[in-house]
């Protein structure tokens, strides 16, 4: 494992940790939530794999824009998305601001280096047309206990807007069968948030995969060996198959969530009731998962005929 030398910008005064990277994830673990680590952890292991595969130890003057430039073209050339481009030189930033509090390091390579934006999109929400294949399927797909995992995932992410970390780390004491309620502890942002269920979407199947589970009490809802929590990547990445039997293109399991948010919309929640659902904390998030259908565009436009008719 590359360990992160600063070379002579290290303030002498200040010990040097043997792993300053490992030094900074262990503050982050004490102050942020279980999923914000582990995409702190993610975002800055890139950073290594960079360092490792270019044989890059940055030492002194080394450290500034010119390898921030270097490391920036590696991402694109790995063809990461925009938006998580920004969020690893987002967390980058946070390491190297870090490092300069602690007396680590003289400045920021970020001081005179602009973290490029990504433009924002609308999160996409299945169609109708999708969400009903997608809807008919789901009871009668599986034929593997990992098939039947992944049809509650995906039941999580539809009915309960749950994020893909939350449905790997959800445990059965934070299934309230009685009041029909999920409680989500520390998700992004360090926020708790209780989310009530729809009985047919997912009550009554979730009960039926406990009882099939054989009513435990405690421990992941969704495991995979040794009774571990599933990796994320492994659940957004087997959804496809599900998508693809239900002859869905181009989505994602965050699809679901903003799915979630959509039907919420178009049955009549207010904004703040979906902000809460969703556990964002800024009401402008919860603006960009709202996706407005075709249709009711189509029936805005038709009423500025009606007044005449």
């Amino acid at each position: 494992m590359t360990t992160l030398c600063l070379g002579e910008e290290i303030v002498p005064r200040a010990p040097i940790p043997a792993d300053l990277m490992t030094a900074y994830l262990d503050y982050i673990a004490a102050r942020r939530a279980p999923l914000t680590l582990e995409s702190y952890r993610q975002d800055l292991k890139t950073f290594r794999l960079y360092l490792e595969q270019t044989g890059h130890i940055p030492r002194k003057r080394e450290i500034g824009p010119v390898m921030l430039d270097g490391y920036l073209a590696w991402l694109r050339h790995r063809a990461h998305a925009p938006a998580t481009v920004e969020r690893r030189l987002q967390a980058l930033k946070g390491f190297f601001d870090w490092s300069v509090k602690r007396s680590y390091l003289a400045k920021s390579p970020f001081l005179l280096w602009d973290v490029p934006r990504a433009k924002e999109t609308i999160p996409r929400a299945l169609t109708w047309e999708e969400d009903d294949r997608l809807i008919d399927l789901m009871p009668t797909w599986p034929r593997t206990k990992f098939d039947r995992m992944l049809v509650m995932a995906v039941r999580f992410g539809r009915y309960a807007g749950l994020r893909v970390g939350e449905c790997n780390r959800l445990r059965w004491a934070e299934v309230d069968f009685a009041k029909a309620d999920l409680v989500i502890l520390r998700s992004k942002g360090d926020e708790s948030r209780v989310v009530p269920i729809p009985r047919d979407g997912l009550l009554l199947p979730l009960r039926e995969y406990w009882e099939r589970m054989g009513t435990p009490s405690d421990g992941y809802v969704l495991t995979g060996l040794y009774d571990q929590p599933l990796p994320p990547k492994c659940l957004s990445n087997s959804v496809r198959r599900l998508y693809s039997a239900a002859r869905v293109r181009d989505a994602s399991f965050h699809t679901l969530r903003a799915t979630y948010a959509t039907d919420l919309d178009e049955k009549g929640a207010s904004i703040t009731e979906i902000q809460k659902l969703l556990g964002h904390k800024n009401v402008q998030t919860t603006m960009r998962y709202i996706a407005v259908a075709k249709h009711r565009l189509r029936a805005a436009v038709d009423r500025l005929d009606t007044r005449r008719r």
